[in-house]
């Protein structure tokens, strides 16, 4: 039987109240890392993000190769910190919970460290830790790297300086003077002087990566 009401005019009805609004999770404090193999820094964030996380990894841009297939460069992206994706849980949630949650990946517990185990494709690793405890990161720092990024600072292909004003050699030991990494010491893994770019590997977080970087934004140590 059909017990569907038949609306009539000058029938009286009543309005039901709108359900209240679900209250939106506040992300707030320090970020967290968890370490993802290389090129797969998408995945990870995109899986962090349907479990609740907050997430997040910079990118830098730069030209492509000029081949002769594809004589004419193009703008490519790729994470600034490979290997690294920023996340953090809303305020009252654990962030063990929250990784734990994950799509695609499983959490076990080895000595002091979380190791993520995958169970679909081998996209995160771990979680990357400092004296037994997760490596915090302040959120004060995330946000100046934001605004960094949204500025074009890592943008390699505006005013990009060709050839290798400074004489640098594979192998020689450089410090950046110019950047967010100025100051810090890296290792020259390969010169690329028809860009005005240099491959560098340098300690990020405690562990070496490497990273392009202007040719006159290096200064060989003596």
């Amino acid at each position: 039987m059909d017990e569907r009401k038949i609306w009539r005019v000058g029938d009286i009805v009543e309005f039901l109240p709108k359900p209240a609004p679900t209250p939106q999770p506040v992300f707030e404090g320090g970020w967290n890392i968890i370490v993802a193999h290389e090129r797969t820094e998408h995945f990870v964030m995109r899986s962090a993000m349907l479990a609740g996380l907050e997430a997040w990894y910079p990118e830098r841009t730069y030209w492509s190769n000029v081949t002769r297939r594809h004589p004419e460069p193009w703008k490519l992206k790729a994470p600034l910190f490979p290997g690294y994706v920023f996340s953090r849980a809303a305020a009252g949630q654990s962030f063990y919970d929250r990784v734990n949650a994950m799509r695609e990946v499983v959490t076990r517990q080895r000595g002091d460290e979380v190791v993520i185990v995958p169970t679909n494709i081998p996209i995160a690793v771990g979680l990357l830790k400092s004296r037994e405890r997760l490596l915090t990161i302040r959120a004060g720092d995330i946000e100046r790297l934001q605004t960094q990024v949204a500025a074009g600072v890592f943008d390699e292909t505006k005013g990009a300086v060709r050839g290798n004003p400074r004489g640098l050699r594979t192998g020689d030991a450089v410090q950046i003077i110019d950047g967010p990494f100025a100051w810090f010491e890296a290792i020259v893994a390969e010169i690329q002087s028809d860009k005005g770019l240099a491959l560098v590997e340098v300690s990020i977080f405690g562990r070496m990566s490497r990273t392009e970087m202007p040719l006159d934004a290096l200064k060989r140590i003596a």
